[in-house]
């Protein structure tokens, strides 16, 4: 921990960083609002792949069924609830990514 306070110290405390996958950059002093909108987007790709994989389970389950109805209703009701959870995951995301962007115009939010 001490190497990164001399890296801070050297560079003035305005350290870029560049996330590996997507080639971006983030400045260090985004500033609060810059923070939450990753932790969002963070939480709603985790969301995504959790999603698809509960997609992938019920389409598994409802094509091992061989006709036993009580299985092919699992699969159903689980499709169904991925959908509804997807849909309250969009809600969410649009709220908060509206207070985000309504807050980082105060002022006294943006850094």
């Amino acid at each position: 921990m001490i190497w990164l306070w001399f890296l801070l110290a050297e560079s003035g405390g305005n350290v870029t960083l560049i996330n590996p996958i997507t080639g971006t950059t983030m400045a260090s002093n985004a500033g609060f609002g810059g923070f939450w909108t990753t932790v969002l987007n963070g939480i709603l790709a985790l969301s995504v792949v959790a999603a698809v994989l509960m997609l992938l389970y019920a389409g598994f389950t409802w094509i091992t069924a061989s006709g036993n109805k009580e299985k092919v209703g699992t699969a159903r009701q689980t499709v169904i609830w991925v959908v509804f959870g997807l849909l309250v995951l969009l809600a969410a995301y649009a709220f908060l990514n509206t207070l985000i962007t309504v807050l980082r115009s105060a002022s006294s939010f943006k850094k």
